[in-house]
């Protein structure tokens, strides 16, 4: 299924994450960026591991991670790497770049191979998407996002 809804929760906060999840929106995404503060990072990323592990296996969860770059990313790739499950996806704030947006999903791929992972970058600097790989140079666009397609799509 495609969601139709992507409901956005700050991810420092497990109350509203919680919230989030058991609401009708066919996809929550947990923001590990600008809506949580510098202090709460950490704390972010704890809850959004905690969230996916933790969420039924139906439920539509992504991450929105900190930019590549920044000095959170590395630990955040980390920890989607080692955690017994991954979320639906990833999205990927200020990644211009199409090759940085794949070699990201490449990365949590590389050690996640039972269970593959998609990244996306929601950012478009013209009227065209980035592509993110040879192979959604021939897919067909459904929304305006650059994205890594999984193996299995």
């Amino acid at each position: 299924m495609t969601p139709r809804s992507w409901l956005y929760v700050p991810g420092h906060r497990a109350d509203r994450i919680d919230k989030a999840l058991a609401s009708d929106a066919d996809a929550v995404v947990i923001d590990l960026e600008d809506a949580v503060p510098v202090d709460a990072k950490k704390r972010a990323l704890d809850n959004a591991i905690a969230a996916v592990l933790s969420a039924p296996a139906d439920r539509v969860v992504w991450l929105r991670l900190n930019a590549i770059g920044s000095q959170w990313i590395d630990d955040e790739i980390a920890a989607l790497s080692a955690a017994d499950r991954t979320p639906a996806g990833v999205r990927l704030p200020k990644a211009d770049d199409p090759d940085t947006v794949a070699a990201t999903g490449s990365t949590v791929r590389s050690t996640r191979s039972s269970n593959p992972l998609r990244a996306c970058s929601p950012h478009r600097r013209s009227r065209d998407a980035i592509p993110a790989s040879p192979e959604s140079h021939s897919a067909k666009p459904t929304s305006p996002q650059t994205c890594v397609p999984n193996p299995t799509d």
